[in-house]
């Protein structure tokens, strides 16, 4: 008995020794204080003249990188905001908020409105409420050019303002660009390397009757970085010095086109007509479907069947196709594409909502088309069948279990 007592005092004593000596965790991380945030206004302005109404500067909460959202994260609360003086502004952490916690005030100046000598008062403009926020569809950089294509989703107002920077939380380099026009959906500008990821957001802009901006909330952000794999297809080519030499050319022609949404792609029109003073060779061409010869340019249709069968599976639309007048091995049957200088082309229309980057890469025997896209995003599931029934061919796609076009091939 005297030993039981002194195991459960010696277990007692290991247990309070633990405890002193151990640190006690926490399970919920720690949430951070919203007086680490930086509350910047826009374009730095922190004075303001008086309206009459309430003065609301627009404003970003930035936390590290991280743009932090109103009523998600915080609340707002203006005050002294409308005669001339000091105001302030307060953001309170939300009660659901699960990363931050407390508050943080900024002041800025309202001052006296300047006035004409024949005026006796300041002209109290009609309020306006501020636009809905805009959807950010696309933002891009055009092959071989400096230049930034911004589009957007229209919504009521009277004009756009476009922030640009190659920092993602953009606190360097930023620039602002307005676009007049309430229909106006896509804006060029011009940057000086649109090799350069360039991040990007848009707002609406409404004026009062004192031609005061009024200001919706940003939109998401993109970035004109093309990254993801959209579809992708390769093939297989013969190691014939001339020949691949075309495909290279053809495919460098090619390599880098941007297509914007509803853009339609042309092989002719991008890669021209194959000669000699391009570097093209003589290479086997068919002549109709009994006999071959020596052509400038041959093989390049070996390009635009890779290119072809990589659109099938991206399920773009197919606007021109055609079949060869013989069968070829680098694809399966029915799956083929021929083109002819000026006569036969292929085409086909980006008719998704984000522009596709046309990657062409020639190496090791092998020819690749990969499209590209700013986001994460994919085709719907694609099955391609083709049939036989002697030398009649036919080729179906299918996208969420629906054929949505067809071909034919004889050979």
């Amino acid at each position: 008995m005297k030993k039981t007592n002194k195991f459960f005092a010696l277990f007692l004593s290991l247990i309070l020794l633990i405890g002193t000596v151990m640190p006690v965790y926490a399970f919920d991380e720690e949430k951070i204080d919203l007086q680490n945030a930086v509350i910047s206004f826009e374009n730095n302005i922190t004075e303001y003249e008086a309206t009459g109404e309430a003065i609301k500067p627009a404003y970003n909460v930035m936390v590290g990188d991280i743009l932090l959202t109103k009523d998600v994260d915080y609340t707002e609360k203006f005050e002294n905001n409308i005669q001339p003086g000091t105001a302030s502004l307060t953001i309170t952490a939300t009660d659901t908020s699960v990363y931050y916690k407390g508050s943080k005030t900024v002041q800025f100046t309202i001052v006296q409105s300047d006035l004409d000598d024949d005026d006796d008062e300041i002209v109290t403009p009609k309020p306006v409420s501020p636009p809905k926020a805009v959807k950010l569809l696309a933002t891009y950089g055009k092959k071989n050019k400096s230049q930034l294509v911004v589009k957007w989703k229209t919504v009521s107002c009277d004009a756009y303002q476009i922030m640009y920077s190659k920092d993602a939380s953009f606190k360097k380099g930023v620039k602002y660009v307005t676009v007049k026009g309430k229909n106006t959906s896509s804006k060029t500008v011009k940057v000086k390397n649109n090799n350069k990821k360039y991040f990007v957001r848009v707002r609406a802009i409404r004026y009062n009757t004192n031609k005061k901006p009024v200001y919706g909330v940003w939109s998401n952000k993109l970035n004109s970085s093309f990254t993801k794999t959209y579809a992708k297809y390769s093939s297989h080519y013969v190691n014939n010095r001339d020949r691949t030499t075309n495909l290279r050319i053809a495919s460098k022609a090619i390599d880098g086109t941007v297509l914007a949404p509803g853009e339609t792609f042309s092989f002719n029109e991008t890669v021209g007509k194959r000669t000699s003073q391009k570097g093209y060779k003589k290479a086997h061409v068919f002549n109709g479907p009994n006999s071959t010869s020596m052509g400038i340019g041959g093989g390049v249709c070996q390009v635009a069947s890779t290119i072809f069968n990589t659109v099938l599976f991206s399920n773009l639309k197919i606007v021109e196709r055609h079949q060869h007048s013989q069968r070829v091995s680098y694809v399966p049957l029915g799956r083929d594409a021929a083109i002819y200088w000026p006569s036969q082309d292929l085409q086909f229309k980006n008719d998704t909502n984000y522009p596709i980057k046309i990657k062409m890469v020639v190496k090791d025997g092998v020819i690749s088309c990969t499209f590209l896209t700013c986001q994460n995003v994919k085709p719907k599931k694609v099955k391609v069948t083709v049939s036989r029934s002697g030398k009649n061919f036919t080729m179906k796609r299918y996208a969420g279990g629906k054929c949505n076009y067809t071909t034919r091939s004889y050979y």
